[in-house]
């Protein structure tokens, strides 16, 4: 039977584009990111203000976020489910895909939002943001793969190493200019946890982004509940405990973000976080927060718009292009950014709408404010954004061939990619 409607709490909607800039306006069908409490980086700087640090950005709205549910919580679990989008989520559960869940929405117990992801949409950028409440045009991280000045060659942000195949490798530390929202606990006596998936701990992401913090790892996501049932039942101290799952991402870029094996494994976290978790903590002062850092779209071979195969293309830039599938940074030539557009007129007009970097900036995709130096450095001078349905991928040219891509993709703007859920939830 089909589970009755679910109660939701605020919605992000409020700030879908208008005209944001002077001198360009988005595209109808992109969201905007929020940063002034509707956003995903409003929720690291809840959890700051929450234990009475300054923070960067601003906490959650209350309509986002009910202030009772924050009041009196001496430990704070954050669970990220990777590419978790708020359509992916509201429709499993209106054709009853996760019952315990709706049943606690129901009754009042729990409470939904749909925030606004960062821009890209992406999990280097923000799970970067999550773990410094910075957003990306501060901390610097604004892509699966960036232009790094140091190591002169693009870097992928996730295995720290250089895309063309060479043995050029960064140190995570030296990529960040930040603390860590874990360091900045513990400097106050909370104890933080990074929590991460064994095969994960002690990559270059994982490096950066626990800096400060007390490292736990799991196998599975029943291993998952039971690890944070054990770390929640150390002591009753002040805790901010943050883990990720990256499941529901591995499979949408697999099999697109239509596919069975989503309402299977959302029904299994569904129940799992129920019967292992929720219904077996003790402690009546922990507040769950369950985020996404992205939702998924789907994109197919036959609109993707292959970078490197146009050599005349490729000679305009100074650096290879970077950033997503479906928001490449680009690296024009001193001079050459009207022929950059040209060649996009001529060859894919319908694939994308080129920003420049100022733009960008303007419309404050990246974060409110200047872009910090890192961050300029970095990003591209020119910023695509891939038209609903599109892809703009770039590899590095080894064998002459082209890997197969992906089935889902993210990064970009779309309601699909840009809105994730917020689920807050008090064990009273």
């Amino acid at each position: 039977m089909r589970e009755p409607a679910v109660r939701r709490r605020g919605n992000a909607l409020g700030h879908t584009t208008a005209s944001l800039s002077q001198c360009v306006s988005l595209p109808s069908w992109a969201v905007s990111p929020a940063y002034d409490g509707r956003g995903f980086a409003n929720v690291p700087n809840t959890v700051l203000r929450h234990f009475g640090l300054p923070s960067p950005l601003p906490p959650l709205a209350t309509e986002m976020l009910d202030p009772d549910l924050l009041h009196g919580s001496r430990a704070i679990v954050l669970l990220l489910l990777d590419a978790c989008g708020y359509e992916l989520l509201t429709n499993a559960l209106d054709r009853g895909v996760c019952p315990h869940l709706a049943r606690r929405l129901r009754a009042g117990t729990a409470s939904l939002s749909a925030l606004t992801s960062i821009f890209p949409s992406t999990t280097a950028a923000a799970l970067t943001t999550l773990a410094t409440g910075h957003a990306p045009g501060q901390h610097g991280i604004g892509g699966y793969t960036l232009w790094c000045p140091q190591q002169a060659t693009v870097m992928n942000m996730i295995t720290f190493r250089a895309i063309d195949g060479s043995n050029r490798s960064v140190d995570p530390a030296a990529l960040l200019d930040v603390p860590t929202v874990f360091q900045r606990l513990t400097s106050v006596g909370v104890r933080s946890v990074y929590a991460n998936l064994r095969r994960y701990l002690g990559s270059g992401l994982s490096v950066m982004h626990s800096v400060g913090a007390q490292l736990a790892r799991y196998h599975t996501f029943a291993d998952l509940c039971v690890t944070l049932r054990d770390l929640l039942e150390i002591d009753g101290s002040p805790a901010y405990v943050q883990v990720y799952w990256d499941t529901l991402d591995n499979l949408q870029h697999t099999y697109g973000p239509v596919a069975e094996a989503l309402d299977a494994e959302l029904a299994a976290i569904d129940f799992l976080l129920e019967r292992e978790l929720f219904s077996r903590v003790k402690r009546p002062d922990v507040l769950f927060l369950v985020l996404a850092d992205h939702g998924q779209c789907a994109t197919t071979e036959e609109r993707a718009v292959w970078l490197q195969r146009d050599r005349a293309l490729l000679d305009l830039f100074e650096h290879p292009p970077a950033g997503e599938r479906r928001v490449p940074y680009l690296y024009p030539r001193e001079g050459k950014v009207d022929e950059v557009r040209a060649w996009f007129r001529a060859e894919a007009p319908e694939s994308v709408m080129l920003l420049t970097a100022q733009q960008v900036e303007a419309l404050e995709l990246w974060g409110p404010g200047p872009l910090a130096p890192v961050a300029r450095q970095r990003f591209g001078t020119l910023v695509g954004l891939a038209t609903p349905g599109w892809q703009l991928p770039y590899r590095a040219a080894r064998d002459g061939t082209d890997d197969v891509l992906p089935t889902g993709a993210h990064g970009n703007l779309t309601r699909l990619e840009a809105l994730v859920p917020l689920v807050a939830l008090r064990l009273m």
